[in-house]
């Protein structure tokens, strides 16, 4: 009787790459920054938080002091300040404007500047520290990091 042979080899490989990137998903960084930026940037312009509510809008004294450029936008330096770091474990996501921190926290506490990770575990579990992107974000982010995982490249 017959039988059949088959080479597994390369299936093999592709399941060894597919492992090796899921253990350092690193190279993806930078997409995920650039996601997590576009984001970011798209909140300014609408001027909502990552669950869609609007910005609270400004007083009639902030708007006649500086103009009707939009809560947080007025000197563009808030926006400008913001910084999207890829590191070997996540992104990092901050604000270096002195200011920052009372808007971010809701507080006069100037000690903390906000920033928040997001982290990839090898298990293919994430964590995200001190702040949350919204549902769309988060589900950008996981395609972005499953693409790279599968299929070897971010785009």
């Amino acid at each position: 009787m017959p039988s059949a042979k088959a080479d597994v080899s390369a299936v093999r490989r592709r399941l060894e790459d597919v492992q090796a990137r899921l253990q350092d998903p690193s190279p993806a960084w930078t997409a995920v920054a650039d996601e997590i930026q576009l984001a970011v940037e798209e909140r300014f312009a609408a001027g909502t938080d990552f669950d869609g509510n609007s910005w609270p809008t400004l007083k009639a004294a902030t708007t006649k002091r500086h103009g009707s450029h939009g809560t947080l936008n007025s000197t563009g330096t808030l926006r400008s300040s913001n910084f999207f770091r890829p590191h070997r474990h996540g992104v990092e996501v901050g604000n270096s404007a002195p200011y920052a921190a009372p808007i971010y926290y809701g507080s006069a506490d100037g000690t903390r500047q906000p920033r928040w990770w997001f982290q990839w575990r090898p298990d293919g579990t994430h964590a995200i520290a001190d702040g949350t992107p919204g549902g769309d974000l988060l589900e950008e982010i996981r395609a972005v990091i499953a693409h790279y995982v599968l299929e070897g490249r971010t785009r």
